[in-house]
């Protein structure tokens, strides 16, 4: 079934453009029978996001997409328009970036980037957040979800693709270990993006670079020099956060003047 004619665009549009201003969050997973590579998941990702995004220029996955925590909480959601949709890939995380992983304990970026997406709902972004297994994300981001897609067979396959919609629902009053719910509803085709499309491209980028773990790396960290030798690691540190302060300036900004990472300018002014 087609996007238009499918359930979950007519419940995306109940969300997102009639009724009370809403966001609607949508999660992409693949089912452990598909392969390593080649499930569709960046292409099911950029078709829904260009589908979703409801401003005038587009979906546009340079400004609108991450792989890290910190730039979903402190960029992506404060800070673009309403009615966009912002992609959150490998969420699970990945070496370089803070992600929501159930096995670890939550950093203060995870805990940010979910009070962020809970604070901006009236917006009414479409959020799509992709992980390896649906399972792996911490309980906590649960209640936000909307629907769960799960690829069941990717393009390659003779049948494919296919993947299939299900609901969210978490229980309300069993508070110690709720349970969550996620009954079928359809199943669904999406769109063959060419792998030449700018966003499919874009997407493939940052995932490449968080397996380098180039995704964030601080040059200061790697090869123990400052990248502002000319002034010392207090006095650069002190800049930032006077600059932060009282300049219009985003913290990717000051990481590209300063020569280091966003996560770790977002480090010095939170310290």
């Amino acid at each position: 079934m087609g996007w238009e004619n499918s359930k979950l665009h007519n419940h995306w549009k109940q969300a997102v453009k009639k009724g009370n201003a809403n966001d609607f969050v949508i999660c992409i997973t693949a089912s452990s029978k598909t392969g390593v590579s080649g499930t569709g998941k960046t292409t099911l990702t950029t078709d829904l996001a260009q589908s979703t995004d409801l401003t005038e220029d587009g979906f546009d996955a340079t400004q609108k997409a991450s792989l890290d925590a910190g730039e979903i909480a402190y960029e992506r959601v404060p800070e673009i328009e309403p009615h966009s949709a912002i992609v959150w890939d490998e969420a699970q995380g990945a070496p370089g970036t803070v992600g929501l992983d159930a096995r670890r304990a939550m950093k203060q970026e995870a805990i940010d980037s979910v009070s962020s997406i809970l604070a901006n709902r009236d917006k009414q972004f479409t959020i799509i957040i992709t992980a390896q297994i649906f399972s792996m994300l911490d309980p906590r981001i649960y209640p936000l979800i909307d629907a769960w897609l799960l690829i069941r067979k990717g393009p390659d396959h003779p049948n494919g693709p296919v993947g299939t919609y299900h609901k969210v629902f978490v229980e309300d009053y069993n508070l110690g270990n709720p349970k969550v719910k996620t009954p079928a509803v359809e199943d669904f085709a999406w769109n063959q993006v060419p792998h030449d499309d700018p966003d499919y491209q874009e997407l493939e980028r940052l995932k490449q670079m968080a397996k380098t773990q180039n995704y964030g790396d601080d040059p200061e960290e790697e090869d123990g020099e400052d990248a502002t030798p000319d002034i010392s690691i207090d006095q650069r540190n002190a800049l930032l956060k006077q600059r932060i302060k009282d300049d219009d300036v985003t913290e990717s900004d000051l990481a590209a003047t300063f020569g280091i990472s966003r996560q770790r300018v977002n480090q010095i002014v939170n310290d």
